[in-house]
């Protein structure tokens, strides 16, 4: 019976735990943070939107072409 409980409670409690602190303490850790880019339609901004997007970020980007922003 104390298998059990070790297996299906606290084992899972104790990976919540060190995950959330793993993503606290990892400055690359992205999730739902937001990202603003400025020149976001092409070259660096794109590829930056794209990896940025992964990892997790909500994105906001800012160019001069909106067909490019769109295929994005």
């Amino acid at each position: 019976m104390l298998v059990i409980v070790v297996v299906f409670v606290v084992k899972p409690i104790l990976e919540y735990i060190r995950s959330k602190i793993w993503a606290y303490y990892n400055p690359l850790c992205l999730n739902f943070k937001h990202v603003l880019i400025i020149g976001g339609s092409d070259g660096l901004g794109k590829a930056l939107a794209t990896e940025f997007f992964k990892k997790g970020a909500l994105i906001t980007l800012v160019g001069q072409s909106e067909e490019k922003l769109k295929k994005i």
